[in-house]
């Protein structure tokens, strides 16, 4: 059996970004894991519960892994 691959929605076509749109460059090996059926489709924003369309946001003078430990924040385009 070949392992799974978890790829974001919005990279699949799924309008789930931020704005409703979607980020369909699916490159020839997505296709070919997506014909294997190796793929797990996820959106994130939309697991923890986000809206679609939302106001954008960016992760502030950090990275992830800073906001999982609490030493950085995620801030929308609102403030």
């Amino acid at each position: 059996m070949k392992n799974k691959i978890l790829v974001s929605a919005c990279l699949m076509g799924f309008r789930v970004r931020y704005n409703g749109s979607d980020k369909a460059n699916v490159i020839a090996q997505l296709a070919r894991w997506q014909q294997e059926q190796r793929l797990v489709i996820h959106c994130p924003e939309l697991a923890a519960g986000l809206p679609v369309p939302r106001p954008p946001a960016e992760i502030i003078a950090a990275d992830g892994k800073d906001v999982m430990f609490g030493q950085a924040r995620i801030m929308e385009n609102t403030g």
